[in-house]
């Protein structure tokens, strides 16, 4: 079979089907850098689940902020994890904050990229991670 005697259906399933593959493999891959990074001490600003009153009822998201240096500059950081959700998601993101690796009170682990330091992250996923997260999200 060619791609010319495929219907549109068929198209759009096998288009499909390799969008998801190809963003598989890219999670895949950014997961694995993500997983080399090294960590700094930081200070933990703010981390909680925000309501969102632009949305419909029920919507949350995360806000953290948080305060590090890497080779003597300083730099404020706004992102969990690499895993963004969006919606009736509270537990999910509570579980994500839960995961922030504490060293003193407001003193935490955070990880980021030493070829551009300004991008980091408070939590690191694993694929096992995103797996229970999913499992255990709407107990």
């Amino acid at each position: 079979m060619t791609f010319a005697d495929m219907d549109t259906e068929e198209v759009v399933i096998w288009g499909a089907v390799l969008y998801f593959a190809c963003v598989f493999i890219y999670s895949i891959w950014y997961s694995r850098q993500i997983s080399n990074w090294p960590f700094v001490i930081g200070t933990l600003l703010n981390a909680h689940v925000e309501k969102s009153n632009l949305l419909e009822y029920g919507r949350a998201y995360e806000k953290v902020s948080y305060e590090y240096e890497v080779e003597g500059k300083t730099y404020i950081g706004d992102r969990l994890s690499p895993l963004q959700f969006r919606g009736q998601v509270r537990r999910i993101i509570e579980r994500q904050i839960a995961k922030i690796e504490f060293v003193s009170s407001n003193k935490v682990k955070v990880y980021y990229d030493k070829k551009n330091p300004q991008k980091s992250f408070l939590v690191r996923e694993t694929w096992l991670d995103i797996f229970q997260l999913f499992r255990n999200g709407k107990q």
